[in-house]
């Protein structure tokens, strides 16, 4: 099997161009393919059955089988001595939170373009069946072009939905929707995701969040983010004005706490103001991926090479402390205590 030169001559097949913030993972380095000289980033994952789980294995073959221009494309899996690497495709222009901070303020018509993105990229994943736990503005990551593409790069949140419910409290804490942080049972998933596209559509009309405030960050308490996401309360900055009623009309049926009534993604489609300037391009796109029955044609290594240098990454090897084991997902915790939290 060819991963097995990749074992011992990583370097050689790549060569390390600069490395950025890990988040989740153990690392991110962004590489330079010595063949083909194309640039990539690959996410590495400490080796071992106490990181590299079937979960984490399931999620990144799930991530192999998905095709959008919305989405961050999978290439390959490699091995090295201590880590499992994920390789895909690399987007230089950042993440969409850098960007909002950056150029702020935003243009309506590009905070709509930007949306119109995310939504069809997500719609696409309910389509394949996968919930996305880890919806933020952080992980939406841009092309260097004007008006920037969008991909959503949350690999490591992707979840097999059709036989697996969430157990635990997942997503990032500021985008978590009032349901999952009560811990509710039936929690829709793709409706929980909805109220994470609320946050952002805030961040993009007024460059800043909607639930978490510096002050809160500075005290180390998420107490007064919890009980305005809980409540619905966020107030509106003073160049509100200059947004649109109908762009306000949008956000305020997607922040609902009660998912029943809270937009979904086909809602939101339907909208007038997300209807406005949508390109029939990436609309038709969209239909073209979904009725792709597999991606497998289009990853340049073959299905059972990826499954096999995975199984091989889940074989104990030497202690190495240079990367985190908090896995793949960003998760509060089971034996998250809400009422504990609430007293800080």
């Amino acid at each position: 099997m060819t991963f097995y030169n990749e074992i011992n001559s990583c370097s050689d097949a790549y060569r390390t161009l600069h490395e950025e913030d890990a988040g989740a993972f153990g690392s991110v380095q962004v590489c330079q393919e010595t063949e083909t000289g194309s640039t990539v980033a690959i996410k590495y994952l400490k080796r071992g059955s106490g990181t590299i789980s079937e979960t984490v294995q399931q999620e990144i073959m799930a991530h192999r089988n998905l095709y959008h221009p919305n989405i961050l494309l999978f290439k390959k899996t490699i091995l090295n001595s201590q880590a499992l690497g994920i390789v895909v495709e690399y987007q230089a222009g950042g993440s969409l939170d850098a960007y909002i901070r950056e150029a702020w303020p935003l243009q309506e018509p590009t905070a709509r373009g930007l949306f119109q993105q995310i939504v069809l990229g997500l719609t696409y994943l309910e389509h394949k069946g996968v919930g996305n736990h880890g919806i933020k503005a952080e992980n939406m990551l841009l092309g260097k072009r004007e008006p920037p593409n969008v991909k959503i790069s949350s690999v490591g949140y992707y979840k097999a939905t059709l036989d697996t419910v969430p157990k635990s409290r997942v997503g990032s804490f500021g985008f978590v929707s009032p349901e999952v942080l009560l811990n509710k049972k039936d929690v829709d998933k793709h409706r929980s995701d909805c109220w994470s596209i609320g946050v952002i559509l805030y961040q993009l009309l007024f460059g800043e969040h909607p639930f978490e405030k510096p002050a809160d960050v500075e005290e180390g308490s998420v107490k007064r983010t919890l009980h305005r996401i809980l409540k619905v309360e966020y107030k509106l900055p003073p160049h509100a004005s200059s947004v649109s009623p109908e762009a306000m009309d949008l956000l305020q049926h997607i922040l609902v706490d009660n998912p029943a009534k809270r937009f979904s993604l086909q809602d939101m489609q339907n909208h007038p103001w997300f209807l406005r300037g949508l390109p029939a391009s990436l609309k038709q796109v969209t239909a073209e991926c979904m009725a792709m029955e597999s991606a497998d044609h289009l990853v340049p290594q073959p299905k059972q090479e990826t499954l096999e240098v995975i199984q091989h990454a889940m074989m104990s090897t030497e202690d190495d402390d240079s990367f985190q084991d908090d896995g793949i997902d960003e998760y509060l915790g089971d034996d998250f205590d809400m009422d504990e939290l609430m007293a800080q």
